[in-house]
């Protein structure tokens, strides 16, 4: 190991094989020697046990192990992960290092391809004592921000979908529909409409009124009206409050997810850098910036899927 340059080296410390092996993958996609702390049955690596000082670029210590401290890894950057997130109650040891904020509790939880490279390149600054503008703090290392945006944009979504599921339900009562159910039923579900339909009087008291909203939900306006305040603004005053709301959901989702990342090119203002992950969502905005347009329900099922598995995996709904 004394031959090796501590930026070619990223120690994983995680007894659980899967996620240990998911987080150490996409670090061998960035050029690293990857060593994982524990073997395949859960015991120290012989080449670790046998070292007095393994030296590498990142520790990455899962908080479920945090008292597997011998041998000593001496890291330029030591990152503690668990199923918590950076909440994770257990008192990380007296080395100083940083957190994974969003939660980290399997294997398809782990840093993604872009992430590790953020991470890599964000640790290589600190050894060389240089932070460049391309290796800055990724954003899943801070304290998420408030995403009072995504929530809301939810809550829409939810609203949205019972509308259009109390339309369908009314059809043996004259309303007319244009669209299919099942194009949206995977949407329905984990909004819980599935179990309302177990309730059958609870579902014929809900269902008539809020059937007469469709009109209402497919407009923009109302999905707009949350967010901004059209009624005081000229088309170019509107345009730039529509810029502002969809470059703050984004720099929101970078905050949660990590995904989407804003970075900064030759000291021009952020770029969003958009994972396909946040493509419902764009797609979603994209509908919403626009007049006259209606908002249909296979967009909205999609932006709300790719909404819940965020938000819902990092405990915010």
């Amino acid at each position: 190991m004394s031959n090796k340059l501590p930026e070619d080296v990223v120690v994983v410390i995680d007894s659980t094989l899967s996620r240990a092996e998911a987080m150490a993958r996409p670090f061998r996609k960035a050029g690293c020697k990857v060593i994982r702390f524990f073997d395949d049955d859960g015991n120290i690596q012989q080449s670790i046990a046998t070292e007095k000082q393994l030296k590498c670029l990142i520790k990455l210590w899962h908080f479920g192990d945090l008292e597997q401290k011998r041998p000593t890894v001496a890291a330029t950057l030591t990152v503690y992960y668990g199923g918590h997130g950076g909440n994770d109650p257990r008192p990380k040891p007296e080395e100083s290092g940083e957190r994974i904020w969003r939660r980290v509790g399997t294997e398809e939880n782990v840093l993604t391809d872009v992430e590790a490279k953020e991470l890599v390149a964000y640790a290589k600054g600190m050894l060389n004592d240089t932070q460049p503008e391309h290796s800055s703090k990724p954003a899943f290392l801070s304290l998420p921000k408030q995403v009072r945006l995504l929530s809301t944009l939810a809550v829409l979504c939810k609203g949205y979908l019972a509308v259009y599921a109390a339309a369908d339900a009314m059809k043996e009562y004259g309303v007319a529909t244009n669209f299919q159910l099942s194009d949206i039923k995977d949407a329905l579900n984990e909004i819980g409409w599935d179990e309302l339909q177990k309730d059958k009087e609870a579902l014929q008291n809900m269902v008539g009124g809020l059937s007469e909203h469709v009109s209402l939900v497919q407009n923009s306006e109302w999905w707009r009206k949350p967010f901004l305040d059209e009624e005081k603004a000229d088309s170019r005053l509107r345009n730039e409050q529509l810029g502002e709301f969809d470059d703050a959901i984004k720099e929101e989702w970078a905050q949660v997810n990590g995904i989407v990342r804003l970075a900064t090119v030759n000291g021009q203002a952020p770029n969003a850098v958009v994972d396909k992950s946040f493509r419902p969502v764009q797609d979603l905005l994209n509908a919403i910036r626009q007049n006259n347009t209606k908002i249909t329900p296979a967009v909205v099922a999609s932006a709300y899927l790719a909404l819940s598995k965020v938000l819902k995996s990092k405990g915010r709904i």
